[in-house]
C-alpha cells in the first residue's frame, strides 16, 4: 500500500501529472441540463471556490433557496417539499458550477439529504463537466465517510466496485482523494478500501 501511494505525486488539489485518458476513455457525454452559464475553471478543471451558503433566517429566505443550496445546507425535508411541489423539476439539473444537488449534499456530508435526493431520482453517476468527478469523488475529497456509505449502500458488489474505482479526467479515483485528506480523510479512505477500492490508477 505505502509503496503504491508513494509513487504518486499529489498537488494540493489531489491532482497528478498522469497523462489524460485515451479517446476510448474520454469524458462521458452530458445527460443533464445546466441551469446557468458555466464558470471559468482552473487547470485541474475545478471551478473557483465560492462562499458557503448562509442558512436562512426566515421562512421567506428559505423559500428563495435553490435546490442546490438546500442540498448544501442538508435541508432534506425542504428538498422533498420543493421537488414535489415544483412542476417538472429536474433533480439532476446542474448549477453554474457544473454540480447537481446530490454533489453538494455528498461533499457536505448530509446523509439525509443524499437519501432524499436518491429517492427522488438523483443520478449518482453524473460527472462534473470540468473535472469528470462524481459525487463519490467530492465526498472522498472532503473526507465524508458517511456520504460514501450512503452513496454506495444500495449497489450490488459489481456496481459498487466499478463506481468507486472510476477515475476523473486525470486518472484520480476517490480513494486517492481520501488519502490526500490525511487524518481527516482516514475514515473515508478505510471505508473505500474495505469496499473494493484499488490503490492504483486505472491504466490509460
Amino acid at each position: 500500500m505505502a509503496g503504491l501511494l508513494s509513487r504518486v505525486r499529489f498537488d494540493k488539489e489531489g491532482e497528478t501529472s498522469t497523462p489524460k485518458r485515451t479517446s476510448q476513455e474520454s469524458e462521458r457525454p452530458s445527460r443533464v441540463g445546466t441551469a446557468q452559464s458555466t464558470v471559468s475553471v482552473d487547470s485541474h478543471g475545478e471551478p473557483p471556490l465560492r462562499p458557503p451558503v448562509t442558512p436562512p433566517a426566515t421562512s421567506v429566505d428559505k423559500a428563495k433557496l435553490t435546490l442546490w443550496e438546500l442540498a448544501e445546507l442538508g435541508m432534506h425535508k425542504d428538498i422533498a417539499w420543493k421537488v414535489e411541489r415544483t412542476l417538472d423539476m429536474d433533480v439532476n439539473l446542474r448549477d453554474k458550477y457544473g454540480r447537481t444537488a446530490l454533489m453538494w449534499a455528498a461533499e457536505q456530508g448530509h446523509v439525509a439529504a443524499i437519501e432524499t435526493l436518491l429517492d427522488l431520482g438523483s443520478d449518482r453517476t453524473i460527472r462534473d463537466p470540468h473535472s469528470n468527478r462524481s459525487c463519490l469523488h467530492l465526498a472522498a475529497r472532503a473526507g465524508q465517510a458517511a456520504s460514501l456509505r450512503a452513496l454506495l449502500e444500495d449497489l450490488d458488489e459489481e456496481e459498487r466496485i466499478a463506481f468507486l474505482n472510476d477515475p476523473d479526467k486525470n486518472g484520480i479515483t476517490p480513494v486517492f482523494l481520501a488519502k490526500q485528506k490525511g487524518e481527516e480523510g482516514q475514515a473515508a479512505f478505510e471505508f473505500l478500501m474495505q469496499n473494493g477500492a484499488r490503490p492504483a490508477f486505472a491504466e490509460s
